[in-house]
């Protein structure tokens, strides 16, 4: 809103006159050619100086003088200019301009994220998104990276074939930070297949009691009749306290508690 008002301002501002402009500018100029009014030497002068007198001094002082040298060098780079030159914003321009469908996007190397636009006077655009690299690699799939690659995708991917084959993927894995990625999933992902997936992808890890009060409380919370029918059958399986398991049912009210109650009385009395 600031800057559309001063975008607005500029009819109801004056511009100075060509002669106040020149004042302006001979004046910037005479401070700029005036000469300093110390006697001393030039910086780089004082510096030997202080390394003739105090020699100790002069190994962490150039190690100073190389971290602030790499910082400016940094925070002076133009916007989007690699430090190692070439610049990103030159990249994504010749990228777009190359690009002619919808797969050509999709296989770009740069992906664009946390995006958002705002219109701009004069038929612009103000664009803010962070950018991403996209790599391609093969490793072996207890790896480091491999690990958290699958964490991060069951956790946060917004494509469901790509989480639910992370999930599959993820049977093979003996990680404790991908087993709680499944249990985040299981108690809050709006998709049903994809809370279904990852209840299975528990289930194929073994038993684990972090596991069992994940599907208990699935059972007790879960919207889905679905859902609930999938935990009773898998805390079946795992032998769980059937007086646990209908309490669980019973301390919420939910859809299908009078069906998941005769299910639950149905493997009760199988077991016996």
């Amino acid at each position: 809103e600031l800057h559309m008002e001063l975008v607005a301002a500029e009819e109801l501002i004056p511009e100075p006159s060509h002669q106040d402009l020149q004042r302006m500018r001979a004046t910037v100029l005479s401070r700029i050619d005036r000469p300093a009014a110390d006697t001393h030497g030039s910086f780089w002068q004082d510096l030997l100086g202080l390394f003739r007198t105090h020699p100790m001094a002069g190994a962490p002082i150039a190690a100073l003088l190389l971290v602030g040298a790499v910082f400016f060098g940094r925070w002076t780079a133009r916007p989007g200019e690699a430090v190692g030159g070439g610049s990103l914003l030159d990249e994504l321009e010749r990228q777009a301009s190359l690009r002619q469908n919808v797969t050509e996007y999709l296989d770009n190397p740069l992906t664009y994220a946390n995006v958002s636009v705002r219109p701009r006077a004069s038929g612009r655009v103000a664009l803010s998104f962070d950018v991403c690299r996209r790599v391609n690699m093969e490793t072996d799939l207890q790896a480091p990276v491999a690990k958290d690659v699958l964490l991060a995708v069951i956790a946060d991917s917004p494509t469901l074939g790509t989480r639910l084959r992370a999930m599959q993927l993820a049977d093979g894995v003996q990680d404790d930070r991908l087993r709680d990625a499944l249990i985040y999933t299981l108690h809050n992902d709006p998709d049903l297949a994809v809370r279904l997936e990852a209840a299975g992808a528990l289930m194929r890890r073994g038993f684990d009691p972090a596991v069992r009060d994940a599907l208990m409380q699935t059972l007790r919370s879960d919207p889905s009749v679905r859902m609930r029918m999938v935990a009773l059958e898998n805390l079946s399986d795992q032998q769980t306290d059937p007086g646990l398991i209908r309490r669980a049912i019973e301390s919420t009210h939910l859809d299908g508690d009078a069906a998941i109650l005769q299910r639950a009385a149905s493997l009760q009395r199988r077991e016996s």
